[in-house]
């Protein structure tokens, strides 16, 4: 069980802004459709922020990328598969290390 220590007011907005909401029945919870008119005659719209774009943007140069060297890519995996593909551990911490030092 909850309760409502606000009686069903909203703190946060004003009483004009109450009253007038409720006089004309209007709600949040009930969106007008995409594509239909809203109360005001205009149809809806959505407009993205310069870094939705952005990452719109980058997700499709990501998508038509070069995967790489598809020879080296299929040695690699051949490698993999046959037990032979060996990790040189101190090539890989050094890289990172030096990686890390780029980000002090």
């Amino acid at each position: 069980m909850v309760i409502n220590t606000n009686n069903g007011l909203n703190p946060g907005n004003s009483a004009g802004t109450r009253s007038k909401a409720a006089e004309t029945g209007a709600s949040n919870n009930n969106p007008v459709p995409t594509g239909q008119s809203n109360s005001n005659g205009g149809a809806d719209e959505v407009v993205l922020s310069s870094q939705a774009q952005a990452m719109s943007r980058l997700e499709a140069s990501i998508a038509t990328a070069d995967s790489g060297n598809p020879d080296r890519v299929a040695a690699i995996k051949q490698a993999i598969n046959d037990g032979t593909y060996t990790i040189n551990a101190e090539s890989i911490a050094g890289s990172m290390l030096d990686q890390d030092d780029l980000l002090t």
